[in-house]
């Protein structure tokens, strides 16, 4: 167990969690008014966690929940702020990218995506991965058309030559429906990236559940969608499942996916293009 003297009752620590190596990262989104992601080390396995950091943001406002979700990837860590409040958007969201420079953790960037509108609550789920970040904005509704709380996922890059960071795209499901709330959950790793949509509808129970594959294209440096992968099993429980919920959690590593589903009964084991799919 890891705990910590600065942390008081009802800080919420663990609320972000996220592993790399011996670095470990718990947000306490209710710690000091505003929010906090602390970062623990080990030496190795077996010794003892030790916090070398405590991450806030500047920016960061009494109700922002700052740790609502955090994401580790080499020397750089990615918090949440789902409730952001920026003056003019209540609950827009924003997340901070933070770099470790000689032991010393720095934030490096920080920002309400343009893209977000009141109640978006972007950095509800979001994954940092080398010089890619991604947003999720569950709640995010096209412009130009009737799909409310479709959702979206935007991307955003480090540029190599001076470091600083910029949104490059957005990410929607490439068969959006209103209420799918696409970015509801978000994992990657090298060029995958993996983003739930628990609220699809299935031809027989509602909230079915819908995990969305893309993969960048390194030639055009672009995140395409390669694969929708959907429960069979919600047509078949349909009496005992009406709320299936497949991608409430997803998570990758190597060929392994695992997607949460905590309205089944059953556990599974699928496959697509090489990559195993475990369902929990």
């Amino acid at each position: 167990m890891i705990t910590d003297p600065v942390i008081v009752y009802n800080d919420r620590l663990g609320t972000g969690l996220s592993l790399e190596g011996n670095t470990a990262v718990f947000g306490a989104p209710f710690h000091g008014g505003g929010g906090s992601a602390f970062v623990f080390r080990r030496d190795s396995i077996g010794s003892p966690w030790n916090r070398i950091a405590e991450l806030k943001s500047a920016k960061t406002g009494r109700t922002d929940e700052f740790g609502t979700i955090t994401s580790i990837s080499g020397n750089r860590i990615l918090v949440g702020a789902p409730y952001h409040n920026d003056g003019v958007k209540m609950m827009a969201g924003s997340f901070s990218i933070f770099e470790e420079v000689s032991g010393v953790w720095k934030e490096v960037y920080t920002t309400v995506p343009d893209l977000a509108k009141a109640l978006s609550s972007c950095a509800m789920a979001a994954a940092i991965e080398g010089d890619y970040a991604f947003i999720g904005c569950s709640t995010d509704s096209e412009e130009k058309s009737s799909l409310s709380y479709a959702g979206s996922v935007l991307v955003y890059q480090r540029r190599a030559n001076d470091g600083t960071w910029s949104r490059v795209d957005r990410l929607t499901a490439s068969d959006a429906e209103a209420g799918d709330f696409f970015g509801w959950t978000i994992a990657a790793e090298g060029n995958t990236l993996v983003v739930s949509a628990d609220g699809v509808d299935s031809a027989k129970a509602d909230y079915s559940g819908a995990v969305y594959v893309f993969n960048l294209d390194t030639a055009t440096n672009q995140w395409k969608q390669t694969a929708k992968l959907i429960p069979a099993d919600s047509d078949i429980y349909v009496s005992a499942v009406y709320f299936y919920y497949f991608g409430i959690s997803v998570s990758i590593s190597g060929n392994d996916l695992v997607i949460g589903a905590y309205g089944d009964t059953m556990a599974h084991v699928g496959d697509y293009s090489g990559m195993r799919i475990h369902m929990v």
